[in-house]
């Protein structure tokens, strides 16, 4: 997984790869009933129940809904 530190740098959040979940990435998650989405996102099996989609909500990205979106950037603010 690809490790991403949250804005105020107190902790950090894993991005997953495809079939994997879980907070270091350390699960294989092959539908919905693996609970692979967070933050409140709707998961949605494929056809075969192989694989899964997350549909974020807002503020929040990445294959299994777990990193969040920053819209203030360091310096972003003048005066």
């Amino acid at each position: 997984g690809t490790c991403h530190m949250l804005p105020d740098n107190s902790d950090f959040v894993c991005e997953c790869p495809e079939g994997l979940t879980g907070r270091l990435c350390q699960k294989r998650a092959t539908s919905c009933s693996d609970s692979p989405c967070f933050n409140g996102a709707i998961c949605k099996n494929s056809r075969d129940q192989k694989s899964f989609t997350c549909e974020c909500n807002n503020n929040w990205t990445g294959r299994n809904c777990d990193i969040p979106i920053t819209l203030c950037k360091p310096d972003s603010c003048s005066n």
